[in-house]
C-alpha cells in the first residue's frame, strides 16, 4: 500500500520527521483511553519504537500509516493492518485511532471503508478481525455500520473487556457502502 485515498483523508507511510507531528495525538489522554494499555505519556523514540514493531512486516502490507487530512496536510490519526500476538494464532487486525478533535466528522467511517478496500481488495484476505475495549462503544458502532459482526469476547492481559468483532471478504462484497 503505497497511499490510501479517500475524500477528505490519505492514509500513507509516515515520513522520518512526522514522528514528532504525533506526539501531541500520543499524550493526549483523551485520544489513548481506548487503547489497551491507555499510555499516554510518550516520546518520539517511544512512539518509533512501537512503529519499528508493528511495521516488522510492512513488506507484505501489515502495518501502521499515518492518517492525514488532505486540505490542511495535517496528521491527525493512525490506521492500519496489524498483525498482532495476542493469542497462539495471529489473525489480521484493522487498527485505528483519530485525534478527539477529528471524531464525529465521518472521517472513521472514511478510514475503516479505506483499510477494508485494502484489506480484501490489495492484500486478498478472506478476513478481518478488530478488537475494540468494550468501553469504546463508538468504535464498536462504527465497525458494526461497517458490516463487522461480533466474533467473541476477552479479557485483556490489563484485566480490560475486549471485544472482538469480524467481518469475511463475502460480507464485505454484500455490504452497503458506508458513508
Amino acid at each position: 500500500m503505497e497511499i490510501l485515498e479517500g475524500d477528505r483523508l490519505l492514509i500513507r507511510l509516515a515520513r522520518d520527521h512526522e514522528f514528532a507531528k504525533l506526539l501531541p495525538i500520543y499524550n493526549c489522554k483523551d485520544n489513548m483511553q481506548y487503547i489497551l494499555d491507555g499510555r499516554h505519556v510518550w516520546t518520539e523514540a517511544a512512539i518509533r519504537a512501537k512503529w519499528r514493531s508493528l511495521n516488522a512486516r510492512l513488506g507484505e502490507g501489515y502495518g501502521l500509516r499515518v492518517v492525514e487530512e488532505k486540505a490542511s496536510g495535517k496528521i491527525i490519526g493512525e490506521a492500519g493492518i496489524l498483525l498482532l500476538e495476542r493469542s497462539r494464532h495471529q489473525h489480521p487486525e484493522l487498527g485505528f485511532m483519530l485525534d478527539k478533535a477529528q471524531r464525529g466528522k465521518g472521517l472513521g467511517s472514511e478510514v475503516v471503508n479505506s483499510l477494508l478496500h485494502f484489506a480484501f481488495d490489495e492484500l486478498g484476505l478472506h478476513e478481518l478481525r478488530a478488537g475494540v475495549l468494550r468501553a469504546n462503544i463508538a468504535s464498536r458502532r462504527l465497525l458494526e455500520k461497517s458490516g463487522f459482526c461480533f466474533l467473541y469476547q476477552s479479557q485483556h492481559q490489563a484485566g480490560k473487556p475486549l471485544d472482538y468483532l469480524q467481518i469475511t471478504q463475502d460480507q464485505f462484497d454484500s455490504r452497503k457502502p458506508v458513508g
